[in-house]
This record gives C-alpha cells, sequence and structure tokens, in this order.
C-alpha cells in the first residue's frame, strides 16, 4: 500500500506528467475534439430553441389613389365599406407539437 502511494506521489510531483499534458493539448486530433464538442453543444441548444415558442408581431398601413373595399361585394347589399387607407395589426403565436429534428 505504501508502495503504491509512494510510486503514485513520485508520478505526479515529477513534471513530466504535465509536460505529457501540455503536449497532448497542442496535438492536432485533441483540438479536432475539443472542436467537435464545442459543436454538438451548439448543435443541441439549436434543436432545444426550436421547442420554444414563437410570437411574430406584424403590421401593414397601405394607402391607395382610390378607395377599395376590404371584402367582396355581396350583390344586393347596399352598405358596402371603402377606404383609401387600409391598416392591418396583428400577433401570430405559434408552438411546435413535433419537430422531426428530435
Amino acid at each position: 500500500m505504501k508502495k503504491g502511494l509512494l510510486i503514485l506521489i513520485a508520478v505526479f510531483s515529477y513534471g513530466g506528467v504535465f509536460d505529457y499534458l501540455d503536449a497532448l493539448k497542442k496535438m492536432p486530433e485533441f483540438k479536432i475534439d475539443n472542436l467537435e464538442v464545442k459543436e454538438a453543444k451548439v448543435n443541441k441548444k439549436s434543436v432545444i430553441s426550436e421547442l420554444y415558442p414563437k410570437v411574430n408581431l406584424y403590421s401593414n398601413a397601405t394607402h391607395y389613389s382610390l378607395p377599395l373595399s376590404l371584402r367582396p361585394i355581396i350583390p344586393g347589399e347596399s352598405e358596402v365599406a371603402f377606404s383609401q387607407n387600409i391598416e392591418k395589426i396583428g400577433v401570430n403565436f405559434s408552438l411546435p407539437l413535433f419537430v422531426k429534428e428530435i
């Protein structure tokens, strides 16, 4: 037991272990592996972000030189609303039920 502990202390106290770890960090394979891990984390975040609900606000304002109607005119209808300025404002809310990438 004491021999194993002494060997372990000798290995870690020797600077060669830390030099070996520094050399590992400089190897191209190690750098590629680190980049692949970072890419996997980014991909995971992008897939999880697809599960969040989305809210879109929109608006539109149009000015016509001649008055127009927003709806079709039904024959026999006496009152039809016409306007030169037509504005639209709305909110669109969407929540995914199924995401194919997951």
